[in-house]
């Protein structure tokens, strides 16, 4: 038993494409080599965005997204990143490795049971 046949048409002219040079789209439509050319050609070319490497990661972004900064363009998270640490000129790898949160919050922490502690002892002693 022999499949039937499907018949491929070009979508903007409508001819038989069957056996011929064809194109397909994305949503798998055949077209003929001219209509596909012609379709092409009427697109509107895509606009290059200039882009430029950021001063403290070096990935590279679309300049209206870098802010300047002493004559140096940061991302918008390197920016935050000098912001709230204040290390303007520090590389970001420096700023974003420094265990400085970190140790505060353990130090807090220290603190805080080291004063349970002896409240408890004060408690159990006078209990």
């Amino acid at each position: 038993m022999s499949e039937p046949c499907t018949v491929k048409a070009c979508v903007a002219c409508g001819k038989i494409l069957n056996g011929q040079k064809r194109m397909k789209d994305s949503h798998g439509r055949h077209w003929c080599v001219e209509c596909g050319k012609h379709d092409q050609q009427r697109k509107p070319k895509a606009v290059a965005v200039p882009s430029a490497a950021c001063d403290g990661c070096r990935q590279t972004f679309p300049v209206h997204q870098l802010s300047k900064s002493h004559g140096k363009s940061y991302c918008i998270a390197c920016s935050h990143a000098h912001a709230t640490t204040g290390l303007l000129h520090a590389p970001i790898s420096e700023v974003l490795t420094r265990p400085r949160r970190a140790a505060h919050g353990r130090n807090h922490l220290m603190q805080l049971l080291a004063l349970a502690g002896l409240l408890a002892a004060i408690v159990w002693r006078f209990h």
